[in-house]
């Protein structure tokens, strides 16, 4: 016990029970923060990929189901198709989702035979485009023969058949599509049904 002669005033304890001795942690090793990074990447990316997900259901994917047999075999009745909307300029050979302005309340799932400024011949059960004969590996069985015809696909349209030409109702019944009335391009076809 000491005494303070200053102030006269009452004695101060020190007693040893109450210092508290502090030392500096020791360093975390490397391993901790490599788990601390990879549970804050994983973090990231799960909610990265939950926003695409979002962001592409609300404003980029086009979710559709095949109904008919007016694509087969390509697609088969039931079948489901994922399109993306039309930031894209579609070429022969693309399958699309369009709703023709001739037929406003059906959305139809077609392919793109011919674009802008191509010549289409329709001859028998032969299509030619721009004089040569088209090769057509996707289409389910020969066209039955029609009536001899001539298009020139006008500007900011395309011309779209089925691959099951005959029993397809598409631009031989009711022309040229608008580009405008394309909602999107096939790029994901899958059954939902199992085998």
């Amino acid at each position: 016990m000491t005494t303070n002669t200053d102030t006269n005033e009452s004695p101060i304890e020190t007693n040893d029970a109450y210092i508290i001795e502090t030392r500096t942690p020791p360093p975390k090793n490397t391993a901790f923060y490599m788990k601390r990074i990879a549970k804050m990447a994983w973090e990231i990316i799960s909610w990265g990929v939950i926003v695409t997900f979002l962001w592409f259901v609300c404003f980029i994917g086009d979710f559709n189901v095949v109904s008919g047999i007016s694509m087969d075999t390509t697609l088969n009745d039931g079948m489901r198709v994922i399109a993306i909307k039309s930031f894209f300029d579609p070429q022969r050979g693309d399958i699309i989702t369009t709703k023709p302005q001739q037929t406003p309340d059906m959305k139809i799932i077609k392919r793109v035979i011919a674009v802008e400024g191509d010549e289409l011949l329709i001859t028998g059960s032969q299509v030619y485009l721009n004089g040569e004969r088209l090769h057509e590996p996707y289409i389910y069985e020969p066209m039955k023969p029609a009536p001899e015809r001539i298009v020139t696909i006008p500007k900011g349209h395309v011309w779209v058949m089925g691959d099951n030409r005959n029993y397809s109702a598409d631009s031989r019944h009711f022309g040229a599509v608008s580009v405008d009335d394309i909602i999107g391009k096939g790029i994901y076809f899958y059954n939902s049904q199992l085998d």
